[in-house]
């Protein structure tokens, strides 16, 4: 069992009368890639900001790397850095700039590797940041966030305004930078690309994590199973999932079933099998159906 880089436990803030968070747990373990998906207004950025100390919260615990962001921020800010959505930083600050403020505030400061990141994304070492790209923003960020080397790295939608070549180059970075042992936090709305890159996912919805886990034990819970028979579907295998399976779990057209399923399902394999179909899959559910499914509450 991997060590726990964070945890949070029912952390609760609102802005005015409306609540951000809502009683939200969750869990990161290191080395992991640990992907937040959500629709946008749910708190995903709220409660990066929360495990930074940037964010305040009434009620709940939180560790990251041991320290609780709200009583030293300091220290978390040390060992833990930030990509915002798009990027920004230091406006009126150049690439070179950042990186001289980068090497006085961090001690293991690699110049080297912002240098290099910086190559890889096209960004200019002598052009003020607000002048930047989107693209060539996101990469400065990147730049600084790898060069400080730090244990956890947390990214707002870190591949919003990179095109093709630039976002598979940042995956592969992140792919990197967890196997030598760092630990990933992303949001992102391209779930092609979280499906292949994250470990562990977490679904988050009205301000909590609604269900989370590793990728792996949540394709083995959540399946989809499709049998093909040569006529309609029987009235036998018809009658038995209506019984057993809510409506929007099951899907008939003509002669082919598709039953989206968590669990064992074996006994739903019996029954569709004594009918005798022409084909029977049994496959893990696809992100995107997943992600339909925890957020419209019918998991």
């Amino acid at each position: 069992m991997m060590p726990v880089v964070l945890q949070a436990q029912d952390l609760r803030t609102r802005r005015g009368k409306h609540t951000i968070l809502n009683d939200c747990s969750m869990q990161v373990v290191q080395g992991s890639i640990y992907a937040l998906l959500g629709p946008n207004g749910t708190g995903k950025s709220t409660l990066l900001r929360a495990f930074l100390g940037l964010e305040p919260v009434e009620t709940g615990r939180m560790t990251v790397l041991g320290i609780d962001p709200s009583v030293s921020p300091g220290r978390v800010k040390e060992q833990v850095a930030l990509v915002p959505t798009g990027g920004t930083l230091l406006p009126t600050h150049d690439a070179q700039m950042h990186f001289q403020v980068g090497a006085r505030l961090h001690p293991e400061w690699n110049a080297a590797l912002a240098l290099e990141t910086a190559a890889l994304f096209g960004v200019p070492l002598r052009c003020a940041a607000r002048h930047l790209s989107t693209g060539q923003r996101i990469g400065l960020a990147l730049a600084y966030a790898f060069a400080s080397q730090p244990r956890l790295l947390v990214l707002d939608e870190p591949t919003n305004g990179l095109d093709p070549v630039h976002r598979q180059a940042l995956l592969s970075r992140l792919a990197e930078y967890a196997a030598d042992g760092g630990t990933v936090i992303l949001t992102s709305h391209v779930l092609a690309e979280v499906e292949g890159i994250a470990d562990h996912v977490g679904f988050m919805h009205s301000g909590r994590v609604v269900l989370e886990g590793e990728m792996d034990a949540l394709r083995d819970q959540y399946k989809t199973v499709q049998a093909i028979y040569q006529e309609d579907v029987p009235a036998s295998v018809a009658g038995w999932l209506q019984a057993h399976h809510t409506p929007e779990h099951v899907q008939v057209d003509g002669p082919v079933v598709q039953i989206h399923a968590s669990g064992n399902v074996d006994e739903m394999i019996r029954v569709l099998m004594s009918a005798q179909p022409l084909d029977l899959q049994v496959r893990p559910r696809p992100l995107d159906r997943l992600y339909a499914s925890v957020i419209g509450g019918q998991a």
